[in-house]
């Protein structure tokens, strides 16, 4: 039974390390390029994340209205979006560009998404 555990184990930072690589190979070359390459509605998603980024540079933990973003209109898309998950976006502002900081969440973003993909399928 240890063997199975410690086997498992292997196996699993195995997987960990794949999805690594494979994250590091497929951002690099994006990142690298200092451009982020934007599609759909992400302007107004990276608005969400910059208005995060300046609430908490403001000392705000929780954005409701749009007061930076959006024009300064107020706008309280906030109220009905999701937000928990751009917050990391908007704390990797604070460390780098707002071209890396993307890249930097995306990729963070890519290796949960696979990691918790994997596991739910081994389970």
């Amino acid at each position: 039974m240890y063997k199975e555990i410690e086997s498992s184990k292997k196996w699993d930072g195995l997987v960990i390390l794949i999805f690594l690589i494979i994250t590091f190979t497929i951002t690099y070359p994006l990142w690298n390029s200092h451009q982020v390459f934007v599609a759909n509605d992400w302007s107004f998603h990276a608005s969400r994340v910059e208005e995060i980024y300046q609430n908490l540079k403001s000392g705000h933990l929780f954005t409701y209205i749009a007061t930076h973003t959006f024009q300064k209109t107020g706008v309280a898309n906030f109220l009905f979006y999701p937000t928990i998950f751009l917050y990391p976006w908007a704390i990797f502002r604070f460390l780098f560009s707002p071209v890396t900081a993307f890249y930097a969440w995306f990729s963070l973003w890519q290796i949960a998404r696979n990691n918790l993909n994997e596991f739910n399928d081994v389970n």
